[in-house]
């Protein structure tokens, strides 16, 4: 017989002594009733030392899987000690993900259910999108904190109104529209209430960085790009991206077009109040108070 089955047989055996004890005892009744009560007392004391080691086995290995540290479990007993190994690999392997996941970009879990149900064809689908591009003027000193907390925010927002969250150098665009259809309006005001969340937010760090905001919509195209997954492309995110540069604190940059449809939804003041700027290629810009 290996000696790898001779082992589990003898711990299986050490495991089930109290319960084989038990036969014996019954027959020490009629043989020898002088040993009765000690063979008791013998296989119920065994039978709890194993019920005792089973549940510290138990709890260590919920104490383990409950701790985010690199423990690994280490089980001497053979059917637990198989559990264990598998339990290791497993944490193992999360781990790795985890690891994964936080480079490549983890998003948010109702975009992750939204981006698992899509079925996209190879030339994309062609969606209606309200893009939100956020930049924070910050130093070189300063750039790479001011962007992680703003990333941070972004990605709450993001979870909250279902849109894509990308990144395009240090400016990142919350794209609304990309996972789920709607009017370009409803669009358009979840832009708008996201963009006040975020106004409020920043301005409750210890920060003095301007957030600059611009907000364009239109019709968009979402594809799956090789190595760079699920993406929109478009006049609306050239748009917004190009906004940015007319940045004004605690204010939101958009087209005329996008101003009329938030003056429709209440969320733009009247055109006098609403400041304009007029671009050397006669486009004009509104500046939309948060």
């Amino acid at each position: 017989m290996p000696a790898d089955r001779v082992r589990v047989l003898g711990q299986n055996l050490r495991r089930y002594a109290g319960v084989i004890l038990l036969p014996f005892v019954g027959l020490s009744v009629f043989v020898a009733p002088e040993i009765t009560a000690w063979g008791l007392l013998l296989a119920i004391g065994i039978l709890l030392w194993d019920r005792m080691r089973t549940g510290q086995i138990a709890l260590a290995m919920r104490t383990a899987l409950g701790d985010e540290q690199d423990l690994k479990l280490e089980v001497s007993d053979s059917t637990l000690g198989e559990l264990a190994h598998h339990i290791n690999r497993l944490r193992q392997n999360y781990r790795h993900q985890q690891r994964l996941l936080r480079l490549l970009g983890l998003p948010a879990a109702s975009v992750a259910t939204r981006l698992a149900d899509l079925d996209v064809p190879l030339v994309g689908n062609e969606c209606e999108v309200a893009v939100l591009a956020i930049h924070v003027q910050s130093s070189n000193s300063d750039r790479i904190e001011s962007l992680r907390e703003i990333a941070f925010a972004a990605q709450r927002q993001a979870e909250t109104h279902v849109a894509l969250l990308s990144r395009i150098g240090d400016q990142i665009l919350l794209i609304f529209g990309a996972l789920e259809s709607g009017r370009p309006e409803t669009h358009l005001r979840a832009a708008h209430q996201a963009a006040l969340a975020l106004h409020a937010d920043w301005n409750t760090l210890p920060n003095s960085h301007q957030l600059n905001l611009s907000l364009a919509g239109g019709v968009a195209r979402a594809v799956v790009l090789p190595g760079l997954g699920y993406s929109v492309i478009g006049p609306a995110v050239d748009q917004a991206l190009a906004l940015l540069a007319a940045g004004q604190p605690s204010a939101i940059v958009c087209s005329e077009p996008t101003y009329v449809y938030l003056r429709r939804l209440g969320s733009a003041p009247p055109l006098p109040l609403a400041p304009r700027l007029v671009s050397d290629a006669g486009a004009t810009t509104y500046t939309v108070p948060l």
